[in-house]
């Protein structure tokens, strides 16, 4: 089988530094679909969305929104 971390260890590319790090995770639950920023392009109202990315904002906290599949 071959994944991406097959294929980029083959290249020797390094594996490390693609992803996202946080010192926490806010998880908020959000049925349906979502863009790029999911919080300000989603069926969140675009004022909470704003308001989740300001109060985050340089505390290490990442927001990311999921779904059940």
């Amino acid at each position: 089988m071959s994944t991406c971390a097959t294929v980029s260890q083959a290249l020797d590319e390094p594996l490390s530094g693609t992803a996202a790090t946080a010192s926490t995770w806010l998880l908020v639950e959000q049925p349906g679909p979502w863009g790029a920023k999911a919080l300000t392009s989603s069926r969140l109202d675009p004022e909470v969305g704003r308001g989740l990315e300001a109060a985050a904002e340089g505390t290490g906290v990442r927001v990311a929104l999921i779904r059940r599949p």
